[in-house]
Order: structure tokens, then C-alpha cells, then sequence
């Protein structure tokens, strides 16, 4: 083969090895999704609602996870006020939405989130495209900004509480009654 040829393949085989760093690097995990949400939260105790902006925008910091992470803001009222991947959720009440399973999560969010300041919750929920529901844990936190409150969180697909207990021993969980 010639040089050009071995040159041309050497350069098309580091782009593909860059993408694959990338993607892998951009895999959505539970550390990221926690570090993700304590920042947002820590954006909206300063910012307060002008932060919502940079939190729905599909290209900023707030977008994570290869894109499939999101955050998403709640009022303790059960408004969502922030849904970084459906906007048309923005203005609904949530409280009364629950899973296959008779699960009120938004509910469990705001329980854990004012009792606790922060935890995870576990619910099943369909992925996106998908029919069939799949485990699906969401870590929120309790942020203030002058005498307003709000829940913040985000979640991911395929996690459950006995992996987030192992990865955070000392994180709240929302546990039925506790």
C-alpha cells in the first residue's frame, strides 16, 4: 500500500478511537447525574429563576450524559417549571402522575427533597421510544432562593436503590413511610 493510503487510514482510525473516547467519556452514570444536579441546584440558590434558561438549554453544561442526561425543576406545589428534555411539560401539575406500579414519584420527590434537603427516588418509567417500563432512579434537591423553594433533579434508566446504596451509603432513599 502506499504511503498516502497507510497515512489516510492512520488519521480515519484516530477519529473513530476520539469518538469512541468521547461516547464512552459522555456515558450517563450515577456520580454525573448527582454532580449535575447539586450544581444546577447550586445555580438556582443563586440565580434563582433567570437560571432556568441555561438549565433547558440543549447545548449547555446542564445537558450531560451524551445528551441523556437532563435536570428538571419542580415547586413543591407540583408544577414543573424546568423539564430540560420535554418543554412541554413546563406549566403541568405533576403530583397525580405515577408508574406501572402505582408509584406518585413527583410526590416522592418533594417528600424526600423537604425532609431530607436531597435523595434518590426509584420508579419505573418507559425509556425513551419504548413502551415497557425499565427501572429508573432520580436524585433531587431541595434549593432556596429567597422565600422561594424548589426541587431539582434529574434521573437515569437501569439503576436501583441497592446500587445507589452501594455507590452513596450515606444519601437519603425514599422509602415508603420513612
Amino acid at each position: 500500500m502506499s504511503k498516502k493510503i497507510l497515512w489516510s487510514m492512520g488519521i480515519v482510525a484516530m477519529i473513530f478511537g476520539l469518538c469512541a473516547t468521547k461516547s464512552f467519556a459522555d456515558t450517563l452514570t450515577i456520580e454525573m447525574v448527582k454532580q449535575k444536579v447539586d450544581a444546577a441546584a447550586k445555580l438556582v440558590e443563586t440565580e434563582g429563576e433567570t437560571a432556568f434558561d441555561k438549565l433547558r438549554s440543549k447545548e449547555g453544561e446542564f445537558r450531560f450524559g451524551g445528551g441523556e442526561g437532563y435536570i428538571f425543576v419542580n415547586s413543591p406545589e407540583g408544577n414543573c417549571l424546568v423539564h430540560g428534555d420535554k418543554p412541554a411539560l413546563e406549566g403541568k401539575y405533576l403530583l397525580d402522575l405515577k408508574d406501572v406500579n402505582g408509584v406518585y414519584f413527583f410526590v416522592q420527590f418533594n417528600e424526600i427533597a423537604t425532609k431530607k434537603g436531597k435523595g434518590w427516588v426509584a420508579y419505573v418509567w418507559p425509556k425513551p421510544g419504548q413502551k415497557e417500563p425499565s427501572p429508573k432512579v432520580s436524585y433531587v434537591v431541595l434549593a432556596k432562593k429567597g422565600d422561594k423553594k424548589y426541587v431539582v433533579g434529574s434521573g437515569l434508566y437501569d439503576v436501583t436503590l441497592k446500587d445507589i446504596k452501594a455507590k452513596f451509603p450515606d444519601d437519603p432513599v425514599y422509602e415508603e413511610g420513612k
